[in-house]
């Protein structure tokens, strides 16, 4: 999967063609999320809303650390980001090496039931992170995914019993800022 990955962001990198628009009109792609999800591919792209000048990618500074909060989503049939959709908050510690990532893939059971991991359900490990001089992360991820119920707590879901775990493999690779022409 790893050698998959590494190949396609090569053939990605060589067209320069991060910028390619899976979305309507006045949304850039910021970066692009490959996941094995129990085995099926899938690719997400992080988007930048030009007209609202909404970037997916938020950077928060807290004490000694710093919290980046990356949203990434495929395309709806009108070209707006929909689900599946994925957000991955990564905490960097004050020396910038990450500390953890807490994984949440809402899938077609929508928002309210969402597969997580984070420090209290599931597992979740960065085996890979790289920060560039032109603002462009690297990160790839294992984790384990348990199925949640949002709707009764967004702070802290109860897991849904008889759910299968979910394992991901994912590789994301975006710009903390937009690159705008």
């Amino acid at each position: 999967m790893k050698y998959i990955l590494s190949c396609l962001f090569a053939l990605l990198a060589l067209s320069g063609n991060l910028q390619a628009e899976p979305f309507g009109d006045d949304i850039d792609v910021m970066g692009v999320l490959m996941l094995s999800v129990d085995g099926e591919d899938l690719i997400m792209y992080v988007p930048y809303d030009r007209a609202g000048n909404r970037s997916y990618v938020k950077v928060q500074k807290m004490a000694n650390t710093q919290l980046v909060n990356i949203t990434a989503a495929t395309p709806t049939s009108t070209g707006a980001p929909g689900n599946p959709m994925a957000q991955l908050f990564v905490s960097l510690g004050a020396d910038g090496i990450p500390e953890s990532i807490v994984v949440r893939l809402s899938d077609e059971q929508g928002v309210s039931r969402p597969l997580l991991a984070n420090a209290d359900l599931g597992k979740s490990e960065i085996s890979k992170y790289q920060l560039q001089d032109d603002g462009q992360v690297q990160i790839g991820f294992l984790a384990t995914l348990v199925r949640v119920d949002a709707a009764l707590s967004m702070t802290d879901p109860p897991i849904i019993e008889g759910e299968p775990n979910v394992r991901v493999d994912g590789f994301i690779e975006f710009y903390l800022e937009p690159k705008l022409p």
